[in-house]
């Protein structure tokens, strides 16, 4: 897959929109893009959700680092915290729309949520709606029984994102591996 988005870069270098959704790449897919495609403004890098996920500020820095001129940046489901938004903040500088929804290791709190209502024209966040998008938002566990979630944490499947957000992804939010299974403490 990375040499075919590397060829297809090569091929368009006055690319202005990308979209690549529910698939994996490099990330010196994403280093080659922004060198290849150096007008591109609209970025889309998609995938579902996960509940109970490593953070991974990766993907977050290659795109600050390598594609500056983004206007519209969307990554749904992506696993970048608070440190990743902030490289993309000081990076891509025109940014003017973010989505950032499923993106649940982002705590939009003080100072970061200031600088992303203040900055960002059309702001997304992990708890928004998922209405208009066109892919499954079905949320997935990372190494968790999300059935074993539900009763050992009360967790409803229907209840408000946001309130979920604020109870169980806090900064006491610490993940322990026993065979493949990660437990909420």
């Amino acid at each position: 897959m990375d040499e075919a988005l590397i060829e297809a870069a090569q091929k368009f270098p006055l690319l202005e929109e990308l979209e690549i959704s529910h698939c994996s790449f490099s990330t010196e897919v994403l280093e080659a893009i922004g060198r290849l495609c150096p007008q591109l403004k609209c970025l889309r890098l998609n995938c579902r959700g996960y509940l109970c996920a490593p953070k991974c500020d990766e993907t977050a820095i290659i795109i600050a680092k390598h594609i500056p001129g983004l206007r519209r940046l969307q990554l749904f489901g992506n696993l970048l915290s608070n440190d990743g938004l902030h490289a993309i903040l000081d990076g891509c500088p025109l940014l003017e729309s973010l989505d950032i929804r499923q993106c649940f290791n982002v705590r939009l709190e003080g100072s970061l949520r200031k600088t992303c209502l203040d900055r960002i024209k059309n702001l997304k966040l992990p708890s928004d709606p998922t209405d208009d998008y066109e892919f499954c938002t079905e949320l997935r566990s990372y190494g968790l029984n999300l059935d074993y979630l539900s009763e050992g944490c009360a967790f409803d499947y229907e209840s408000d994102f946001s309130e979920m957000h604020d109870s169980y992804f806090d900064d006491s939010f610490e993940y322990y591996d026993f065979e493949d299974q990660y437990l909420l403490l």
